[in-house]
Parts: C-alpha cells; structure tokens; sequence
C-alpha cells in the first residue's frame, strides 16, 4: 500500500484521478492542522471546491 503523501504539511489521499474518472475530475482528501488552509495557487484546466 501507498502512503499518503504529506505536502506543506498535510496529508493527502487521492482518492480518484482522471485515469478512473474519465479526465473529468481528480477528488483529493486532505487532512490539514488547525487554523492552516491550502496555499495559493491556480488551476488552469479545472475548478476547485472544498468542503470543511
């Protein structure tokens, strides 16, 4: 099994890329400490959305 990756500090899980979703999405599970939030950054091909 694969360990979770850990970038800027938090763990992420992919838990579907677009090899098994067609190229419509990626979902990436990330497990961040308190009060930290994702750094900035743009997506040029797709729209971001997150859920606390």
């Amino acid at each position: 099994m694969v360990q979770p990756p850990w970038f800027f500090g938090t763990r992420l899980t992919i838990i579907a890329d677009h090899t098994t979703t067609g190229g419509q999405y990626d979902l990436i599970e990330g497990y961040f400490p308190p009060s930290t939030q994702s750094p900035p950054h743009h997506h040029t091909c797709y729209s971001e959305q997150t859920r606390r």
